[in-house]
């Protein structure tokens, strides 16, 4: 070839590196403040703003194309004739097979139950006499309909950013390790709400981010081979949402028992290691990259780094797997780890305007998350703590659920014999409170702790005012807020 030849070819490539720059950086700077903005929010309490933020790729891949007059084409909303329709079949039996082995493993060796109870689509179909297993495929069914085609409203909002328009992007920005690359952004980008306790809630928040990290980064690359091979968002779209629906509707409602987050779900150690195969699998082979002007390219360049991240993902998994039964006779303990079951979102608890028509003084909220004094096995708790200015007085709401009214009655009866065994604690029944109820003045140290629990159906909701004398005035403002808690709908 002719030096007149390559160098149009060199100046053509680095113009496309040089456009493709410039995009990520006007992706990049509207993704960052905005994804910021609406996870401080979710993790401040309203869950509400959910939807906007997994639309946040999708309008920051927008106003790059507008900016930079990129144009739409490249999206490729077009199926794709036979290759299209064939990934976006694969996309759709992906998680079912992916769950069969990672929770089959789980279920058949013990480390989990196989206890399926019908989700709220099913029912709206058929009765509640099924066999275990019967229930668990019409789950399996609906969630692979019915709730696959709802949830392609959200999915589509990440995979029009991030495959749509990121992994694209540094493929042709020549970023090394792109689709690598692209998975490790995908999976820190949902870290701040997995520490924050909105997502992924079970195991110690580290853990499950490193554990979802590995997984979201192994399933960038069967994204990634379904998005390029076909040159079509959709088989993306459909994954991502089918994932969704199936794991979360099908897979998680059939496993039951202490520590099973360990294990399965998004942040498992099961559906880890069982992903990075997959990965690995789909690496595997020859596949191109195409175009939507009919363009094709190798894929090799952008897969690479897959054998680095195999090997250096299950040698990590592995150690979290093994120093689980290493912990010796700690290994009792485990279940303490998920025993608080998920957090439950936090605008099932009153808000602070609520609180100050009892308690005027309080002016901020200091802290939420898992109700760390649960007792029994709720399937999800949230607790909240307002302070006064200065911080010397605070209240702390609290409500367990529990997965029946005879658990949460076997719950109550448990903190309530705890509460007797507190060193200086003084206690007494509230007929009028709940179905049963308690309040109690404690002191420890130089302060003053008066707080009551309550039962209402599977629920148990707590309030303690930290930092008030015993008086009656006190302990009537704990009825009345545990009142006003309990009046709040919860589902």
């Amino acid at each position: 070839m002719s030096v007149t030849t390559t160098t149009p070819l060199l100046a053509a490539e680095s113009a496309t590196k040089l456009r493709a720059r410039r995009g990520l950086a006007v992706y990049f700077a509207v993704l960052v403040p905005l994804s910021a903005l609406f996870e401080a929010m979710m993790i401040s309490g309203n869950t509400s703003w959910v939807l906007a933020l997994m639309w946040t790729p999708a309008v920051a891949s927008v106003v790059a194309r507008l900016l930079l007059r990129e144009g739409f084409a490249d999206v490729s909303f077009r199926v794709g004739g036979h290759r299209g329709w064939k990934a976006i079949g694969t996309a759709l039996i992906f998680p079912t097979i992916l769950g069969l082995v990672a929770y089959g493993i789980a279920w058949t060796t013990g480390l989990v139950q196989f206890n399926p109870k019908l989700i709220r689509f099913a029912t709206a179909y058929v009765g509640d006499t099924f066999s275990p297993i019967m229930t668990f495929l019409i789950n399996l069914a609906v969630a692979s309909t019915v709730v696959t085609f709802y949830g392609v409203r959200t999915a589509a909002g990440e995979e029009i950013g991030w495959r749509g328009y990121m992994l694209t992007r540094f493929i042709d920005a020549g970023v090394p390790m792109p689709i690598l690359t692209s998975g490790l952004i995908w999976g820190l980008w949902h870290v701040p709400l997995i520490l924050g306790g909105v997502y992924l809630v079970g195991p110690p928040p580290i853990l499950a981010a490193l554990l979802f990290i590995v997984t979201a980064t192994a399933f960038s690359f069967v994204f990634a081979r379904l998005r390029l091979e076909t040159g079509s968002v959709w088989p993306a779209i459909t994954l991502h949402s089918a994932w969704n629906a199936i794991i979360q509707s099908a897979f998680d409602p059939a496993s039951k028992g202490a520590g099973m987050e360990l294990w399965i779900g998004e942040s498992g150690i099961l559906v880890a290691l069982t992903m990075i195969v997959a990965a690995f699998v789909f690496s595997c082979g020859r596949w191109t990259i195409r175009r939507a002007s009919g363009e094709q390219q190798e894929a090799d360049t952008a897969r690479a780094g897959m054998k680095q991240f195999v090997a250096l993902s299950i040698a990590t998994v592995m150690v979290f797997a093994l120093a689980v039964p290493a912990r010796g006779d700690e290994a009792s303990e485990a279940p303490n780890l998920t025993s608080r079951g998920a957090v439950l979102p936090r605008d099932l608890i009153i808000p602070l305007s609520a609180v100050k028509e009892i308690l005027p003084e309080m002016s901020r909220e200091t802290a939420t998350g898992q109700d760390e004094t649960a007792v029994g096995k709720p399937k999800g708790t949230r607790s909240v703590t307002y302070a006064t200015a200065d911080g010397s007085q605070k209240v702390v709401i609290s409500i367990d659920q529990y997965p029946s009214r005879v658990q949460a009655s076997s719950a109550y009866e448990q903190a309530f014999q705890m509460s007797e065994k507190v060193p200086g604690a003084k206690g007494e029944p509230v007929s009028d409170l709940g179905q049963q109820a308690f309040i109690g003045v404690a002191t420890q140290g130089k302060e003053t702790h008066v707080g009551a629990g309550a039962l209402y159906g599977d629920l148990i909701v707590t309030v303690t005012l930290q930092g008030y004398d015993g008086t009656k005035q006190n302990k009537a403002k704990v009825t009345a807020m545990i009142r006003k808690q309990a009046a709040k709908k919860i589902p």
